[in-house]
């Protein structure tokens, strides 16, 4: 898994989020990556409704076409905000 100080290493200049960000869209590659190879297909940034606004899910699973659920990807110092969580329920 790449951390968020690798990609910060690897490209100089970016700010710790924007370094975050690339971790974690790298992150979200690797996940989706393994989830095919095991038989899943993947759709990335399903748009859903919430009645607390819009949420967007980064990773959505499924498998013969019944959706297993979706995965909200996090790596380095990534938090999972109490507007995120509040949406998700």
């Amino acid at each position: 898994m790449v951390t968020t100080e690798e990609v910060a290493t690897e490209t100089t200049g970016q700010t710790l989020l924007e370094a975050n960000k690339a971790a974690g869209k790298t992150f979200e590659k690797e996940l989706m990556e393994e989830l095919i190879t095991e038989g899943r297909e993947v759709t990335l940034n399903v748009y859903k409704w919430a009645p607390f606004g819009a949420r967007y899910i980064d990773l959505e699973v499924s498998l013969n076409g019944k959706v297993l659920g979706g995965i909200e990807a996090k790596v380095g110092s990534s938090r999972y905000r109490p507007l995120q969580r509040i949406k998700d329920i």
